[in-house]
């Protein structure tokens, strides 16, 4: 038995994505026979630092990370998490304009994630401070912090928490580039030969010119 390590980050398109495998779903399949797999679930940002030293067979991470890995890992076109134009929110305790955020200090989720980097893109040079994801609206709404980097789940919720948007990051991406925004990905280590799955549809060539822009260079991809 060939056995491989999975890593994935708990958000829900993250378990929908490994269910079939890790509830076996697919032990019928011809194409998982002589495979054994075991699951690794912790938040994007610990993937990200993990990436770093190879850990995993396959993992989840920010697009972000790529560069500091490529050596390491090529990247699976299976399982991307490639935004139309949505993406990561900066969110605020009293409203602001963008020119504000730059005499503030805003709380980001990892400085690996793909957030962050178009955070970069959008308004560089800003002071920022690592808080762990699920944390930054708490942080935020108790005034520790005037702002903050949403991700996941945050950003469906921030609302309740009286914030304020100041912008939707992948909103500005798509104004600016007419393309979708790159989040993350699957990786696969390249001392492993790739192997095929269907779990989600491939990301398509608009989806890796957009990586491409967030990187600005060029990834090296497997059919996968």
């Amino acid at each position: 038995m060939t056995r491989f390590v999975i890593a994935h980050s708990p958000d829900s398109d993250d378990a929908y994505m490994m269910a079939p495998l890790a509830l076996g779903w697919l032990d019928s399949d011809p194409d998982r026979a002589g495979f054994e797999f075991e699951f690794v679930r912790k938040d994007i940002e610990t993937l990200n630092q993990e990436s770093l030293e190879g850990l995993y067979d396959v993992t989840a991470i920010s697009f972000g990370v790529y560069p500091e890995v490529r050596d390491r890992y090529e990247l699976l076109t299976a399982g991307s998490s490639i935004q139309e134009g949505t993406g990561p929110l900066v969110v605020t305790r009293r409203p602001m304009t963008p020119e504000q955020l730059d005499d503030t200090v805003v709380a980001i989720p990892g400085k690996r994630t793909s957030a962050y980097l178009t955070l970069r893109k959008w308004r560089p040079g800003l002071d920022v401070v690592l808080v762990s994801f699920d944390r930054i609206m708490e942080e935020v709404e108790s005034g520790n912090y005037d702002a903050g980097l949403l991700i996941h789940e945050s950003q469906l919720m921030y609302q309740e928490r009286g914030l304020n948007l100041l912008v939707d990051l992948g909103a500005w991406w798509k104004e600016t580039y007419d393309l979708p925004l790159p989040m993350g990905g699957n990786a696969i280590r390249k001392d492993l030969p790739a192997w095929v799955n269907d779990f989600t549809e491939d990301p398509g060539e608009r989806g890796k010119r957009a990586v491409e822009l967030l990187l600005g260079m060029a990834p090296v991809w497997v059919q996968g």
